[in-house]
């Protein structure tokens, strides 16, 4: 009777044809990574739309493209922006600083020389490049620097959302978990059927 029973379970996992599902599993994995990667390329799009604002100088243009940004990165997968800057509004806000003071060539001979020493502006060095160079000036002293971190943006995608590459990425996990579940149950009926076989 037991064995009749674990023979009509063996049928009943095979009916279904687990070969159907790997190959529907298989299909759906490049319109997963399609999909992942027409979110990623929408960010880089929308975050090359908050640059263009910051080099435009827009205030008003710089919120709502940032605004854009976010939530389209916090309502898709792939969607990271990866830490940036806004290295034009930080270039007005730091001559403001210095023409406030009445320093601006300060800032400016300074920056024109650690330019020159070191391309990437938001490295260590260069920041310290300007400190040490704008310090050595009699005058540099009365110039306030905005706060770099003010002017530096990341934004973080979930892991999940139910955007279409979500939903598809969602089908992928769900089809692989029940292939296993399928596959485990399998063998544990043909292990139980071969230990009974045994006992009679």
């Amino acid at each position: 009777m037991k064995a009749r029973s674990i023979k009509r379970g063996i049928r009943r996992v095979l009916g279904v044809r687990t070969w159907m599902l790997v190959v529907v599993w298989v299909v759906i994995f490049p319109v997963m990574l399609i999909a992942l990667r027409v979110d990623n390329l929408r960010m880089e799009s929308l975050r090359n739309e908050v640059m263009a604002a910051d080099e435009a100088g827009d205030k008003a243009e710089i919120d709502a493209a940032l605004n854009r940004l976010l939530r389209f990165s916090s309502r898709h997968m792939n969607a990271n922006t990866g830490v940036f800057y806004l290295q034009h509004s930080y270039n007005r806000a730091v001559e403001e600083a210095a023409g406030a003071a009445d320093e601006t060539n300060v800032y400016r001979e300074a920056s024109d020389y650690c330019e020159r020493l070191f391309n990437n502006r938001w490295s260590f060095a260069f920041v310290e490049c300007m400190v040490e160079r704008i310090g050595a000036h009699p005058a540099g002293s009365a110039i306030s620097f905005p706060d770099p971190a003010l002017f530096r943006y990341e934004f973080i995608s979930p892991a999940f959302s139910f955007s279409a590459a979500g939903v598809v990425a969602a089908l992928w996990f769900g089809l692989a978990l029940l292939i296993v579940i399928r596959l485990l149950y399998y063998i544990i009926l043909r292990v139980s059927l071969v230990i009974i076989k045994k006992k009679q």
